[in-house]
């Protein structure tokens, strides 16, 4: 389902003026002015002029003098004016030998793109970028209604100044989060019209970086002709439908015939299985009838490949054959779990399969090579899932992952040899989802790999392993018990020299402490995820001498659970170390408390155990 031209014109449209660790705006690179005037008519779509000038303020807002229209089949766009304004006032028409149309072709059936790209002549720093379109864009099918949806993103753009009217044949209704006293927003005409504009001009970028970190207070603004999210998602519940009640193809009811009579779980690992490798997964992002339900049952088998609504659909109909209670689920795959404030159209990008058995709830994505029966990825975990069941649609949660059900157990013996070298023996019990992320590079790449990849969870920083040994089952398509292994290697890089001792660091926590830290000495905005899981490990080293036995400790909080013990070893020494992650996000709020700094605090001397001097 592919992001609204409006969202992406507008993503850096919000900003909130109080941060502390928001950029200043003199580190804007260019600043935007946009007006977009609206005419919504539910029966044909939606046709707006939008003029957006660009002032590039540093240089690197130069590259943004290359401007790309894209239009989906069934659209039109009309460039009605592109020049280049500069300071002395001249205007510089985007000349024709300079404006690029062109296709790019679908394959295998899927619609292609139309584009428009422009090269701005000129383009220096001072210089204004501006463009005026006309966009009309066609009613999606199924849906009867239409819809927005922004959503502010951390971006090196300041938005000077924003307005956007919308009238409608039918009345508007909206929703907005964080933009008060940001955002002005008037409607008349019993609803039909719609207009919102700035207060003041806007920068949103944080000096915070890296995947984990996310800016999630942005000001979210969304408006639809329908308000209630089950109503607007009742056509694609409709259609689904009627793709459920056709007949299984042959081949995909040759797999459902195969494995009855077998236990739940290995018929669903073995429909999963058929599906991954019958159905070869392709992105359809259009915007038209397909881009939001499938093809039929029969189509997609004669065709081979499809994306995930059409393997959803696909895994929901075996799953039904089966005599399982399976439907499709429409989520939003993203880390950030914030759910929709009005209707879901816009924010949704994805289909799964949600199976209930014995009262439990399970959730199946018919795109991903492994599936857990314990939790989910963190793409789709904690958030709303809008269920296509029977020609109706019933609203549900995905549940935050159990830590217990996702976590690493783990035993390890560190042996120093007479001739000096260092060897490793261990046994490793991957549940949930922490064994499939470890199980996929399996499946994606090698079993060479995999084994590399589960050789190197016996070590910690730069320790390296040669000569591994791997001993473990073949993979399955559903992880619905841990996956048991065991390795025998020798070591590399065990310990440092530190004075005259030599340091062993089994530290687990330092890496991410380090991360924190960093972030409080910015006095940071953004959002940390965290993501559930759990491991326990008890580490052995014999024949060595130590200078200090790890002392125990024990850190509760309502983010991060951390136990270190010491464990007795005849000839050396040892330590367990046990760790729940109970949230999917800490937030920004929660991450500049002086509680959460005490729990840092008390995290960074606990981990300290995991240090073991030697003596030499």
């Amino acid at each position: 389902m592919k992001k609204p031209y409006l969202a992406l014109l507008l993503a850096a449209m919000f900003s909130q003026p109080g941060y502390a660790a928001l950029k200043p705006d003199s580190e804007a690179i260019v600043a935007i002015k946009l007006d977009k005037q609206c005419r919504w008519q539910v029966k044909k779509g939606i046709d707006c002029t939008i003029t957006q000038q660009t002032t590039v303020l540093k240089d690197a807002g130069r590259e943004l003098g290359t401007y790309t229209l894209w239009v989906n089949e069934g659209d039109k766009v009309d460039m009605l004016e592109a020049y280049t304004l500069q300071p002395d006032g001249r205007k510089l028409a985007v000349p024709s030998r300079d404006i690029q149309r062109g296709d790019v072709p679908g394959q295998n059936g899927f619609q292609g793109y139309r584009f428009i790209k422009l090269a701005y002549p000129e383009v220096a720093v001072g210089s204004t970028l501006v463009i005026r379109q006309r966009r009309q864009e066609a009613r999606v099918a199924p849906y009867t209604d239409l819809s927005e949806r922004f959503v502010a993103t951390a971006d090196a753009a300041r938005v000077d100044q924003l307005n956007l009217r919308i009238e409608s044949d039918k009345p508007l209704h909206w929703r907005s989060k964080y933009t008060e006293g940001l955002l002005q927003v008037a409607q008349q005409d019993e609803g039909r019209v719609f207009t919102a504009s700035l207060t003041q001009p806007l920068f949103l970028d944080t000096t915070e970086s890296g995947r984990r970190f996310r800016l999630r207070l942005g000001p979210q603004l969304e408006i639809s002709t329908e308000p209630d999210a089950l109503r607007y998602l009742a056509p694609v519940a409709q259609a689904f439908d009627q793709r459920l009640r056709d007949a299984l193809p042959s081949r995909a009811q040759s797999t459902v015939d195969s494995v009855k009579g077998l236990p739940w779980q290995q018929q669903v690992a073995a429909i999963l299985r058929d599906i991954n490798e019958r159905i070869r997964y392709m992105g359809d992002w259009r915007l038209n009838e397909n881009g939001h339900i499938p093809f039929t049952l029969a189509q997609i088998e004669q065709r081979g490949f499809g994306d995930c609504k059409d393997m959803a659909l696909t895994l929901a109909a075996m799953l039904r054959a089966a005599g399982l209670q399976a439907e499709v689920a429409l989520v939003r795959s993203d880390v950030d779990n914030a759910p929709p404030l009005l209707t879901p159209y816009g924010y949704l990008n994805h289909a799964i399969v949600h199976l209930q058995v014995d009262g439990r709830d399970y959730w199946l994505d018919g795109t991903q090579k492994l599936n857990a029966l314990g939790g989910v990825v963190s793409q789709l975990e904690d958030r709303p899932a809008y269920l296509l069941r029977d020609g109706s649609v019933q609203a549900a949660t995905i549940a935050a992952n159990d830590p217990a059900l996702n976590r690493e157990q783990q035993q390890i013996d560190y042996t120093l040899g007479a001739d000096g070298e260092w060897r490793v023996g261990g046994t490793n019990a991957l549940s949930g989802v922490v064994a499939g992320k470890q199980l996929l590079a399996g499946l994606e790449d090698s079993p060479q790999a995999l084994d590399r990849e589960l050789a190197d969870t016996f070590t910690y920083g730069s320790m390296k392993l040669k000569d591994a040994k791997v001993v473990r089952p073949e993979l399955v398509r559903l992880i619905d018990t841990p996956f048991r292994f065991s390795v025998n290697a020798s070591m590399q890089n065990f310990s440092r020299p530190l004075g005259r001792f030599r340091l062993v660091d089994m530290r687990l926590l330092d890496q991410r402490l380090a991360a924190l830290r960093e972030y409080q000495a910015k006095a940071g905005v953004s959002d940390y995820l965290l993501e559930t899981g759990g491991w326990d490990v008890t580490v052995r080293l014999h024949g060595v001498r130590v200078v200090a036995e790890p002392e125990r400790c024990k850190v509760d909080s309502p983010w991060l659970d951390f136990y270190i013990e010491p464990v007795k070893v005849a000839d050396g020494v040892g330590l367990r170390q046990q760790g729940l992650r109970k949230r999917l996000w800490v937030t920004a709020e929660e991450l500049a408390s002086p509680a959460f700094a005490r729990v840092l605090d008390e995290l960074e001397q606990c981990d300290a155990q995991s240090q073991i001097l030697l003596q030499k």
